[in-house]
């Protein structure tokens, strides 16, 4: 396979944030413009036997986004906010807009607040609550939900807690997401936004110089967003499907001597979906997750050394049944010199030692980049 692509993004970004003991609030504006072209062949004869692409978006945000703190004694406490953003799409492709029906903005409001109450020195529950709507949007793509969450805490001892907890979630779709970015992606103004429950149980221990937790979890969401690849036709689709996951986690960061820092995880979890192509529920993603690192900080150098390890892995075509796939094993370092307050420099490493992992769980071969560097400056104004 061969490629040959150009790509130029273009980035106007501003934000303004303010601060004291019981407000804060923030001001943003986001633009971002993004041109690519090319082709992938798919024969190494020479021949042309692909796909030519030519992405010509333009994705703009602004908003603000504010929120009050109200004290009631030394046992209870009240967060209101509310926040408005407003999104804006523009898909100009060849031959300008892919469609004159399309969506192109949409106002995002939300008011919000969280209620922290203490019983006594051991017990303390929190209650947030949210609504969200929109405005402006096309047809019937305006939105509105109302969410909860509710976390119960309880300490054992001086260094021992537990926690149990319920929360809500509401993600809508994006306009990329329903229209498309590039020729290899299919519209789908259709896509609904995706509503989830996650429960979680908990325990907490400091101890020394580490901290554990341990946590048993689960996870339902209907109508989650999800990205389906059609090799024959060389697209995709962002189309919805319902997903489960149920499982255990245990964490580990430890502080260690002369500037060294660890940490360390595992989780197991069961992961299934089922759409309107597959009626029935089926194995997605890996069941093994083994999570690991080592961070140094030493006057003006920071380095990090991770890796990620998923194993038991399935690809899950979009019509097909789950199959097998090997594990992969994600590695990288950075290595920042920070010279003063302004300038700095990194050098990043990524997949150490060069593995050819591929990376997607949708049926597809979507390999790993081999071993690759990147060294950057950044200067602060």
């Amino acid at each position: 396979m061969q490629q040959n692509r150009e790509y130029v993004t273009k980035q106007n970004l501003m934000q303004m944030t303010y601060q004291d003991d019981s407000v804060k609030g923030n001001l943003y504006y986001n633009q971002n413009k993004l041109m690519a072209d090319g082709y992938t062949n798919y024969t190494t004869s020479g021949a042309y036997s692909g796909k030519m692409y030519d992405t010509d978006e333009k994705n703009r945000t602004y908003g603000a986004d504010i929120q009050k703190k109200l004290e009631f004694g030394n046992k209870a406490n009240l967060i209101l906010g509310s926040s408005y953003q407003n999104e804006f799409y523009d898909d100009y492709g060849k031959d300008g807009h892919k469609s004159p029906d399309q969506v192109t903005s949409r106002n995002i409001y939300a008011v919000y607040g969280q209620y922290d109450y203490k019983f006594d020195e051991k017990n303390e529950f929190i209650f947030g609550a949210r609504e969200t709507w929109t405005t402006g949007g096309y047809k019937d793509q305006n939105y509105d939900n109302f969410s909860m969450s509710g976390q119960y805490l309880h300490k054992l001892t001086e260094n021992d807690s537990l926690y149990a907890s319920v929360g809500q979630s509401f993600i809508m779709p994006t306009f990329s997401q329903m229209y498309g970015a590039s020729d290899s992606a299919v519209s789908n103004p259709d896509l609904k936004p995706q509503k989830g429950t996650n429960y979680e149980l908990g325990w907490k221990r400091v101890s020394d110089n580490h901290s554990w937790k341990a946590a048993i979890y689960h996870i339902d969401i209907t109508d989650n967003i999800t990205a389906t690849w059609d090799s024959s036709k060389t697209e995709y689709k962002y189309t919805n499907e319902d997903f489960k996951n149920t499982g255990v986690e245990i964490t580990c960061d430890i502080i260690g001597k002369d500037g060294f820092t660890y940490n360390w995880g595992i989780n197991y979890g069961d992961p299934k979906v089922k759409g309107t192509k597959k009626p029935y529920w089926d194995r997605k993603y890996g069941r093994w997750q083994l999570n690991g690192g080592i961070n140094y900080t030493k006057d003006k150098w920071i380095t990090s050394l991770q890796g990620t390890y998923l194993a038991q892995r399935v690809e899950t075509p979009s019509s097909k049944q789950s199959f097998s796939e090997k594990p992969y094993f994600l590695t990288s370092l950075t290595t920042t010199y920070n010279a003063d307050k302004q300038n700095s420099i990194s050098l990043t490493l990524d997949n150490l030692l060069n593995r050819e992992d591929n990376l997607s769980h949708s049926g597809s071969e979507y390999y790993s980049t081999p071993f690759n560097f990147l060294l950057s400056y950044n200067y602060k104004f």
